[in-house]
């Protein structure tokens, strides 16, 4: 091969591998069609600017790219890629390719990675026969063609292409084959024996197209026979076959062909770029030549392609409707898809001019036992297991244990598909257009429909019922992504049973199911189920009643629609009583408290939770006692209770660990995460929202994935962080609009996520603002939540960054002053604090006390006071800033650095004065010889520095750092600790100079008239 044309059958290759036309590819690179076309002919040379555009247009890596434009250029000093291909001529010579077909001449869509396997396949001798299997419809013959087209000039006797499709009998088709090859028997000569005379010792590509009926048992060993005797005697043809079914010889290699790519999100660009897309559109394009893809049907183009599958067939006929049918009314109108699909394009058989004739071209092949397992099938919806296979077509005339083997042919005719799951079950389907036609097939018969239908139903009422106590355990995840496989099975199974007067079937299931519902945001279809099947029950207390009544109160309370909620839970109650049903009075007690706890009717929740526990426990239903817990934790909350919310959360999710159960645990874990975010620690906060998100994340749990999501950013803003606060917020919108859920009511108030949102726009440059929120709108589910969990949970700023040399800096503080969720006004002890002036503020308390949350609400009051408001005093009103210690602090370098940041980006006067006094290399510490200063240094500018956590600071260092703050600082700074317990200062002394003002766990506790909601109204 010359170097001009070894580059020009590369060029060629590179083009198809990425489905492009010449045409296409020019009008990229910049090129006139023709001049490309010189360039794959070899009749032309491209400069090297010219082949590295192609290069950059062609997407290839640098190395490829290098090798790519020197072969251009430098022609035979430059070697062409080992599996090029060989070149072929624009106009192929059709006296190569023989035998019933014509060259391809379109650029194939969507194949160009089976096109690759099949050439490197079929120039490889240790693959002679290679069988393209596929359903009908699938492109199998087309893609045959498009190989032999591109392969034909590899093998010097060229490429023999025979249809075997007209002819029922294998004498017929062997005689086909031996008149494509040109061997005419002799008289009395049998034709195998002169096919095999004629073939052997040529060097060939023989294409045998649509071999499936000639398969049969009455066929299959005349014809197999023959291909046998070929790959013994003539070794150096190459068969290339096309079948709905394998051929089952020990030489076949397999390429097994899906549909088309489909759309993987609802983008534009996903939508643009897919393959099935790219079909219709090109079909459709010949048919009206004005169609393109807009804003207003390319929704409504990518469901046609997804209804049917990617089925390259199904597509072309869908498009050829376009000339009298838009997308938008076609989509509506594929139910009735085998009427609709059909062509009158002359140049395609027969059997391929409507889907209908495509599959009774299968149909035939099948026995009595395949058609009646194969219609019984037709029922399933979104595909079905094998056991379910079995329980629904298995069953008379078809014989015990027979319907395996009848699924295995069906599988292997191409009618019914196959895939491995990731936990490695197989799962089966049919395509919708072959679904229909065997559900026309069995409607034929009403009694066989409507036995085949109730087996159905009743197998998957039989799976809710085995999946709902394991949705409450270790095997949750498992269970979950379960039943969402056959949620289209359920729901079938659910309208088959209201439809057919079995209410209180359905809401038993109903009961069943409403746990993975509320997960997977399916609310609006449960409760549709549930209110069918109360408006056909009878009104007297019954089992099917409560059931379907409890079911949709918690449905309408994953909605945020607690009014509903309560009224319901409070009826399924009374007939839970009624009936005795221990459980379901449980579970209503508990629902009817969490109603009222979302209307904030925290008296009225409170005793209904109160009595649900220990009923749900005495019902051994510890996984409801975890929920009810995790839900009453919230009310702590709003009362300003932090420590007992935070119990009641612990307590949770110690059942929940206890059972391996997610849910609870990261409800619990969120709770947990806003008591942190109460008392002022966002690093606390942020890891325990990261951990909720992690677990939501696993069982795709959308609602509380857009909770934790939400309250990151929430963490964000306390941070001072506006730009990622509006990137996760942004996000946050675009997923809850995709599910069902409002909002839970443990989770971020809107009260306070309207305070957050204020105050984050207020923080950023509106362009900012809104191009962070857009960004986060744009991102999938799945990049936001890598973005949320990869975002280091430390409570650094965004100003921290690391330094030049690349070493650690100690974190810069949060300088801003909290906005807490907590919103409990402290009135007495701020009062107290504003009135009284001491060097060092200490308060002591245990965890969930609120120490963190009252120095955070003084800060905040005394950085918003007015400095020209001669009413207030200096002690009240001063900048503030606020160091959140933990273990990192334990290095006293990393303390005193922290520290004169915190300082510096409050005042930077004074932050250079404690800087200069705390690295003074006399100064009295440990290690440092002393000397007398000559007394405190001052600054204008008045600062609070709170020290959270100040418990982490065990050493002598710290304590000694802190104490020369105390008595030889600035007289314009102010201290203030919160701590767990008494630091080793000397506060007895400090008492007695009267610098010292402390706040004790007993001064916490809130006067009555301070425990009001902490959120206030939605």
């Amino acid at each position: 091969m010359t170097a001009d044309r070894a580059f020009g059958a590369w060029l060629r290759q590179l083009r198809l591998d990425r489905d492009l036309t010449q045409e296409r590819l020019a009008e990229l690179a910049g090129y006139a069609a023709e001049t490309l076309r010189s360039f794959e002919s070899g009749r032309r040379r491209p400069s090297r600017a010219s082949a590295e555009r192609l290069a950059v247009v062609l997407g290839l890596m640098p190395e490829e790219r290098e090798r790519f434009v020197d072969l251009a250029r430098q022609g035979g000093s430059v070697a062409p890629p080992p599996s090029l291909p060989p070149a072929v001529p624009e106009s192929p010579a059709l006296h190569r390719f023989a035998g019933g077909g014509a060259p391809a001449t379109d650029a194939i869509i969507g194949r160009g990675r089976e096109l690759q396997r099949l050439q490197q396949w079929l120039q490889d001798e240790r693959h002679p026969l290679v069988t393209i299997l596929g359903p009908g419809g699938v492109g199998k013959t087309r893609l045959a063609l498009q190989s032999a087209t591109i392969l034909q000039q590899a093998f010097p006797d060229g490429a023999i292409f025979v249809s075997l499709a007209p002819f029922a009998e294998a004498p017929q088709a062997l005689s086909a084959i031996a008149d494509a090859v040109r061997c005419g028997p002799a008289p009395d000569e049998p034709v195998a024996d002169a096919l095999l005379t004629a073939l052997a010792g040529r060097r060939l590509l023989l294409v045998l197209d649509n071999l499936e009926h000639l398969l049969v048992p009455a066929q299959a060993a005349a014809l197999l026979d023959v291909v046998l005797q070929l790959l013994r005697e003539a070794p150096d043809v190459q068969i290339l076959a096309t079948s709905r079914e394998r051929l089952r010889l020990q030489a076949e290699r397999v390429l097994e062909l899906g549909g088309l790519a489909l759309p993987v999100d609802e983008s534009s660009r996903a939508i643009d770029r897919s393959d099935a897309v790219l079909l219709f559109v090109e079909r459709a394009t010949r048919i009206v030549p004005s169609f393109a893809l807009t804003a207003a049907n390319r929704t409504a183009v990518a469901q046609i392609c997804h209804r049917l599958e990617g089925m390259p067939l199904a597509i072309e006929l869908a498009a050829a409707q376009i000339a009298f049918l838009p997308p938008t009314l076609l989509l509506p109108r594929l139910d009735q898809a085998l009427a609709l699909l059909e062509s009158d394009a002359h140049e395609l058989p027969a059997r391929q001019r409507t889907m209908r004739a495509t599959i009774d071209w299968s149909y035939t092949l099948l026995d009595a036992d395949e058609r009646i397992l194969f219609e019984r099938l037709a029922v399933f919806a979104g595909g079905f297991t094998l056991e379910a296979a079995e329980a629904v077509g298995g069953v008379a005339p078809i014989s015990t244990g027979h319907g395996v083997r009848l699924l295995g042919r069906l599988v292997h005719r191409s009618l019914v598909l196959r895939d491995e799951q990731p936990d490695g079950t197989l799962r089966y389907w049919l395509l919708e257009p072959v679904r229909q036609y065997a559900l026309e097939r069995l409607h034929t018969d009403a009694a066989e429909a409507q036995a085949a239908q109730r087996r159905h139903a009743m197998h998957y009422v039989t799976l809710a019922r085995a999946a709902a106590p394991l949705l409450r355990t270790a095997a949750q995840v498992l269970t979950v992504e379960r039943l969402e496989r056959e949620y289209a099975n359920l729901s079938a199974a659910m309208a088959w049973l209201i439809d057919h007067g079995e209410a209180a079937t359905a809401a038993s299931s109903g009961r069943d199911l409403w746990l993975f519902l509320w997960m997977r945001g399916h609310f609006h279809d449960g409760q549709r189920w549930m209110i069918a099947a109360l408006d056909q029950l009878p009104a007297a207390p019954s089992q099917g009643r409560a059931d379907a009544l409890l079911a949709l109160c918690v449905l309408a309370y994953g909605q945020a629609d607690y009014a509903r909620a309560t009224a319901l839970a409070e009826t399924a109650l009374a007939e839970y009583e009624a009936i005795g049903d221990a459980s379901g009075t449980a579970e209503s007690l508990s629902m009817v408290g969490m109603g009222a706890a979302g209307l904030r009717q925290f008296e009225r929740a409170e005793p209904f939770l109160e009595r649900a526990v220990p009923a749900q426990l005495a019902a051994g239903n510890r996984w409801a006692a975890a929920m009810t817990l995790t839900f009453w934790a919230p009310i702590a909350l709003n009362q300003g209770a932090l420590r007992r919310a935070a119990a009641l959360a612990e307590q949770a999710r110690s059942l929940a660990r206890e059972l391996g159960e997610r849910i609870v645990e990261y409800s619990a874990a969120y709770n947990l995460a806003l008591v942190a975010l109460a008392e002022g620690d966002p690093t606390t906060a942020a890891e325990r929202f990261a951990s909720a998100l992690a677990l939501a994340v696993e069982l795709d749990d959308r609602g509380n994935i857009v909770a934790c999501l939400k309250g990151l950013g929430g963490v964000a803003v306390t941070q001072g962080r506006a730009e990622r606060a509006a990137r996760l917020w942004g996000a946050a919108e675009s997923l809850s609009a995709a599910v069902e859920v409002a909002h839970y009511s443990y989770s971020l108030d809107h009260a306070l996520y309207e305070q957050l949102l204020a105050r984050a726009r207020a923080g950023l440059d509106p362009m900012a603002w809104e191009a962070s929120w857009a960004a986060g709108r744009a991102l999938a589910q799945a990049d936001v939540v890598a973005e949320a969990l990869a975002d280091p949970v430390t409570g650094r700023s965004a100003i921290y960054e690391p330094a030049p040399d690349g070493s650690a800096l100690p974190p810069a503080p949060i300088m801003t002053v909290l906005a807490l969720p907590m919103t409990v006004r402290r009135a007495r002890l701020l009062t107290h604090l504003r009135q009284r002036e001491a060097r060092l503020t200490l308060v002591v308390a245990p965890p969930g006390s609120g120490k963190s949350v009252l120095l955070a609400q003084w800060l905040r009051e005394a950085h918003s006071a007015n400095p020209l408001d001669a009413a207030r005093s200096r002690a009240h009103s001063f900048q503030g800033a606020w160091l959140a210690l933990d273990e990192q602090h334990t290095d006293p370098a990393c303390f005193l650095e922290a520290l004169a940041a915190a300082l510096a980006e409050a005042s930077p006067a004074l932050g250079l004065q404690v800087a200069s006094l705390l690295h003074d290399p006399l100064l009295p510490l440990p290690g440092r010889g002393a000397r007398q200063t000559s007394g405190p240094h001052t600054s204008g500018d008045a600062v609070l520095l709170v020290l959270d956590n100040y418990q982490v600071l065990t050493s002598a260092t710290h304590h000694d750092l802190l104490i020369t703050l105390v008595e030889r600082g600035p007289a314009t700074l102010r201290l203030a600790l919160a701590s767990r317990s008494d630091p080793p200062l000397p506060l007895a002394r400090w008492r007695a100079a009267g610098l010292l003002l402390e706040v004790r766990a007993s001064d916490l506790r809130f006067d009555a008239a301070e425990v009001t909601p902490k959120f206030g109204p939605n």
